[in-house]
């Protein structure tokens, strides 16, 4: 039988682009035929050592293999055509943190068609309070303009809002994951969703992988590759903001980054990627009186994980344009997360704002995460101040909500 899907977001009544999952009768994975071509292939040139990265069209590939669920999943624009066998089969879709999971079972007539609607309710809505979410770090190749409506409608089935799409370079080389145009010219807008183009580059293992967003041009320079403050020097002169991938300590970062963070050109870190946090480096810089933003990704294709897993908010001021959500990021407006949502007060100040105080005193820390159970298991919440433990949190019951208020005495300069 054929089983014809529409997928509605519940609050504006439209369809909506989702990731999705349906199992036949017989427990198999099936793919619709309208399903989004997708994928990237991420391998590594044995000669040159370095990744290829096919373009989605060349691929022509439709399924999606989960690596935690371990099924076969397919991006949808909100509208699709499965071919099934007859029997009850399950419908899963997912569209982010942001939206519960939906489920339902169908039953499949032979030769028949049927029709079936699928609403999606939302867990939280962070645009309404001025939050987008983000991955830093995807390498899909985009050499043409004509792939920026599939590119978008895939992110828009994650629900990131803004997506870095990062060329990847390395001394002698500059042409993996290709932009077709950097700066102004590279990003595209479909609503409140956005492609823009960045650079994993310079990428060394003797000092670490770096990113730039937000430059007008692809920065390269073969001669001075070693010398990353210059190049740095020349995105932040075009207003891009500097970071450090992979945790700031990985793949050599941790011999690189002194080596540039003294000269006030770095603006963030990644500090979760490929299912796993580390904040040690991060902590350190801020312990220096260093303001460096936590940023995350996925560095999908090459790691297994779906674009946005690992993802980040940022706060932006309105209206919602690529170059507001950079001054978000460079001004430390930001939270990671693999799911659960935060919210975050000092004395009723937001995060990334600041608390002057007069003197020691004591301050009003408040807030709350909020997480789907079906997909989440939050066990609390620890408040950091320097880096040392104030005060945690246990989640009490199974509402999907951990709230927090309390007062806390403040003797120095602190984050």
């Amino acid at each position: 039988g054929i089983l014809n899907l529409n997928i509605i977001e519940r609050s504006s009544g439209v369809t909506v682009p989702a990731r999705i999952e349906v199992l036949g009768s017989d427990g198999e994975g099936y793919v619709a035929e309208d399903a989004l071509l997708t994928g990237g292939d991420c391998s590594v040139d044995k000669d040159s050592q370095f990744y290829h990265l096919d373009n989605i069209q060349s691929r022509k590939t439709k399924s999606l293999k989960n690596r935690f669920t371990r099924t076969t999943q397919f991006y949808s624009t909100g509208l699709s055509t499965v071919e099934l066998p007859q029997g009850i089969a399950t419908i899963k879709v997912f569209k982010g943190p942001e939206y519960r999971v939906s489920q339902s079972d169908i039953n499949i007539v032979a030769g028949k068609t049927t029709k079936h609607t699928i609403t999606l309710t939302r867990l939280a809505n962070m645009q309404a309070k001025g939050w987008y979410s983000a991955d830093d770090h995807l390498h899909i190749s985009r050499p043409a303009r004509i792939l920026d409506p599939l590119i978008s409608k895939i992110m828009q089935a994650e629900d990131i809002h803004v997506a870095n799409l990062l060329q990847i370079g390395k001394s002698d080389y500059f042409a993996s994951s290709p932009q077709y145009a950097h700066g102004k010219n590279g990003i595209y807008k479909e609503g409140i969703y956005i492609l823009s183009p960045g650079q994993e580059n310079p990428r060394t293992h003797l000092l670490g992988h770096t990113i730039t967003l937000g430059a007008e041009q692809a920065l390269h320079n073969p001669e001075e590759y070693l010398l990353y403050k210059l190049l740095w020097k020349e995105a932040a002169d075009m207003g891009a903001i500097n970071g450090y991938a992979h945790f700031g300590n990985a793949l050599g970062a941790s011999f690189g980054l002194p080596v540039v963070l003294p000269h006030g050109l770095m603006s963030f870190v990644e500090v979760l990627q490929a299912n796993w946090s580390d904040y040690s480096t991060w902590y350190e810089m801020l312990n220096l009186g260093f303001r460096i933003t936590p940023t995350a990704g996925t560095d999908y294709p090459c790691v297994t994980n779906l674009p946005g897993h690992e993802r980040f908010y940022t706060r932006v001021e309105d209206p919602f344009t690529y170059n507001n959500w950079l001054e978000g990021v460079r001004n430390g407006r930001t939270f990671v997360t693999t799911g659960p949502l935060l919210e975050f007060s000092v004395n009723g100040k937001d995060i990334g704002d600041d608390v002057k105080l007069n003197k020691p005193g004591t301050v009003i820390v408040e807030g709350k995460a909020t997480f789907n159970p079906q997909t989440d298991n939050l066990l609390g919440l620890e408040i950091m101040e320097n880096g040392e433990l104030v005060k945690s949190f246990s989640a009490t019951d199974d509402s999907g909500v951990i709230n927090f208020k309390f007062e806390h005495r403040v003797e120095k300069n602190s984050w």
